[in-house]
């Protein structure tokens, strides 16, 4: 509920989320904002700048791989994001996935990406993420 009140909030929680990424060295707690800037999507783009910085510093793997996921998030970077889906592993896939539906009709070029996961991986629990992505961006738009 608070991650959804955050995001919520759109814009005017990032300085506050920029200031938690650049003040801790815990990797849950930079996973966690990367999260959350990446949900915010394209009003983080005053995040950008201290993102970009993260990216290229050595940090823990998860956050690091996801800050990638939220960078193209955030710049509306389609393609990263279905190359993500297609690299597979780490997490970061399960991150892309989510953040396409998000998209909505925005993202329709990912279907095919998200169908071949969906048949790809029978076994993975990022099935459903991706069927709910699929039926994000290909539901009509209500008014």
């Amino acid at each position: 509920d608070v991650g959804d009140a955050i995001v919520s909030l759109g814009s005017r929680s990032v300085p506050s989320l920029v200031a938690r990424l650049e003040s801790s060295d815990k990797w849950w707690i930079q996973l966690e904002t990367v999260y959350l800037l990446g949900l915010i999507g394209p009003d983080a783009k005053k995040a950008l700048p201290a993102l970009d910085k993260f990216v290229s510093e050595k940090h823990h793997p998860l956050p690091a791989k996801n800050a990638l996921v939220a960078v193209a998030a955030i710049r509306g970077d389609l393609d990263t994001l279905i190359a993500k889906i297609e690299e597979g592993g780490g997490g970061s896939n399960d991150f892309a996935i989510e953040l396409l539906g998000r998209r909505g009709p925005q993202a329709r070029a990912a279907v095919p990406a998200l169908k071949k996961f969906i048949a790809d991986h029978p076994l993975s629990n990022s099935r459903s993420t991706a069927t709910t992505s699929i039926r994000a961006i290909t539901s009509p738009s209500r008014p």
